[in-house]
């Protein structure tokens, strides 16, 4: 019994460690393919770029671009700006058959941001410059270019527009937790939460200490976790069956306690119930032992037939001994004298076996068995009371 109990467990604890090591071994490939892929969106995010939308037919001008110390981010089709901050306004002019004197001009709905005179034809510069100081008026607005022939009436011949969207400082447009002065500082988009697509933050990023603009970050955690976790798996292989069979046992006791709670009548069975029935259960375990001869190692005998487990051995630090062995220890470490029923709860025997081993100690002169009263004294050769050691050695002459 005692041999296929030993067995079970550890073919139980083997399990748990096999099931602990693939759950670790699926974390890390979870780990390297979420940083693999916030490494590919990273390197595939295309370019965005802005164009200049056109309002007519006669497309004189052709683009309109934004640049300078006041742009924070572009999209497909818009151009963040840093209120209060200065920008340049680069116009396109197509190609002009005859020259002339034109006058173009960049304007919002509520104010004319700047405008310039240029001679355009077939051999001009393309390219106009606008400076704009400043821009104050916060949220999404439309800047128009218009192109006008000067002499003519000023009659616009041509006008694209540019959508813009200005931001405070004090804000949080992408609402990440950081507000748009703190992105401008770090250099981060302000209207993407997170700037470099590596499935990081630009906060968490910023907690950590690390770069919202580099889109490898996050590799970089992934090659980490999986050093972290291969030493994990390494140390559970090397070191855990010891504490994995611990917790499984610990757990198994907490649902066996569960189990009692729920059932009080099998629980509050009399103390003298159980003692009764060890005695017996211990015996037909050491028949069963014995009588099996299995040669699974976990069962064995010492040299008088007596069973010895090897899970004891191995729970033992100090070198095994034999049952014998340790019954004179007991002895020798309690003046050479002890009661039979202290030698029973020093040891992990029932009484049964006890009885059985002590018995046959007597016989072969290694003990001598007292008995006094209710109880049997177990002592040492030579260490018998004086009266008993004149009659044993009256009984040898």
């Amino acid at each position: 019994m005692t041999g296929s109990s030993s067995t079970d467990t550890e073919t139980r604890d083997a399990v748990w460690r096999q099931r602990l090591v693939a759950g670790l071994l699926a974390v890390a490939f979870v780990v390297l393919v979420a940083g693999a892929a916030s490494f590919a969106l990273a390197d595939a995010t295309p370019p965005t770029t802005v164009s200049a939308q056109t309002t007519q037919t006669d497309a004189v001008v052709q683009d309109v671009s934004a640049s300078g110390e006041a742009v924070a981010a572009r999209e497909e089709d818009t151009v963040y700006l840093w209120q209060s901050r200065p920008y340049s306004l680069t116009v396109t002019v197509g190609q002009i058959a005859t020259a002339g004197e034109y006058r173009i001009c960049a304007l919002t709905e509520a104010t004319e941001l700047d405008c310039t005179n240029a001679s355009l034809g077939p051999t001009a510069d393309p390219e106009v410059g606008l400076d704009v100081a400043k821009s104050t008026a916060l949220g999404a607005q439309n800047v128009t270019v218009t192109m006008a022939r000067v002499g003519a009436n000023e009659t616009i011949v041509a006008s694209q527009f540019l959508r813009i969207h200005v931001l405070s400082p004090t804000g949080d447009f992408d609402a990440d937790g950081l507000s748009n002065r703190a992105e401008r500082r770090a250099g981060t988009d302000p209207t993407r939460a997170d700037t470099d697509r590596d499935l990081l933050g630009d906060a968490t990023e910023a907690s950590l200490g690390t770069d919202p603009t580099n889109p490898r970050t996050a590799v970089g955690f992934a090659v980490a976790a999986m050093v972290v976790l291969g030493v994990a798996v390494a140390l559970v292989s090397r070191f855990a069956p010891g504490a994995v069979g611990a917790l499984r046992r610990r757990l198994g006791g907490a649902r066996s306690g569960a189990a009692n709670r729920s059932n009080p009548a099998e629980s509050e069975l009399p103390k003298s119930a159980l003692a009764d029935s060890a005695p017996a259960d211990a015996d037909r375990s050491d028949r069963g032992a014995t009588a099996r001869g299995d040669g699974r190692g976990s069962v064995s005998t010492d040299g008088d037939g007596e069973r010895t487990d090897d899970a004891e051995i191995r729970d033992d630090p100090t070198p095994p001994l034999s049952d014998r062995e340790r019954v004179i220890q007991l002895l020798e470490d309690n003046d050479g004298k002890l009661p039979q029923s202290d030698i029973v709860s020093e040891t992990p025997w029932s009484k049964s076996k006890v009885s059985r081993l002590l018995a046959r100690m007597d016989a072969q002169g290694q003990v001598v068995k007292i008995s006094a009263g209710r109880q049997n004294i177990i002592v040492l050769p030579g260490e018998e009371p004086v009266e008993l050691q004149s009659l044993r050695d009256e009984d040898g002459n």
